[in-house]
């Protein structure tokens, strides 16, 4: 995957799943992504990347990290977007039930416009507390979202291919 996203004709980030934390996936995953927490500013918006997988570590009570994402998610400079992405969706039995409300409710406090996830493997969207949430579908499937951000508008396509 990795050689993949080295030849994209546009930038591509990745988040960490669970099965990158399986032998040495971790590892790896460092090597040749980078770290599993990562927040930066583009075009006016804030994007966040973190670790979700809970199930991986034992339901430990803190992943994800919500005062790690607390702290990323301060105001997004010139009244832009914030857009979180982890693999793992709240409120999934991988993701630790009792990081799901804090978690959403955090995102709702802090305007997230949208929180991308990926470990159904199937599309679905839906609006919890103002949030939007979209799972993306695996790759078999042939698709993939275009988010289009003008202004105060932020639209999301699933395109097939």
């Amino acid at each position: 995957m990795a050689g993949l996203l080295e030849d994209a004709e546009v930038p591509a980030l990745a988040v960490i799943g669970n099965h990158d934390l399986l032998g040495k996936g971790r590892e790896l995953y460092l090597h040749h992504f980078g770290p599993t927490f990562l927040s930066f500013e583009y075009g006016g918006s804030r994007f966040v990347l973190f670790d979700s997988n809970s199930r991986e570590y034992g339901f430990p009570g803190n992943v994800p990290d919500l005062e790690q994402l607390r702290s990323a998610l301060g105001e997004v400079p010139g009244g832009g977007h914030l857009f979180t992405f982890s693999h793992v969706p709240p409120g999934h039995p991988d993701f630790d039930a009792s990081l799901t409300e804090p978690l959403e409710q955090l995102q709702a406090e802090r305007g997230v416009a949208i929180s991308f996830h990926g470990h159904t493997h199937r599309f679905s969207t839906d609006a919890r507390r103002g949030v939007r949430y979209f799972c993306t579908d695996s790759l078999e499937i042939h698709s993939y979202l275009v988010v289009t951000v003008e202004g105060d508008s932020v639209d999301v396509e699933q395109v097939f291919f």
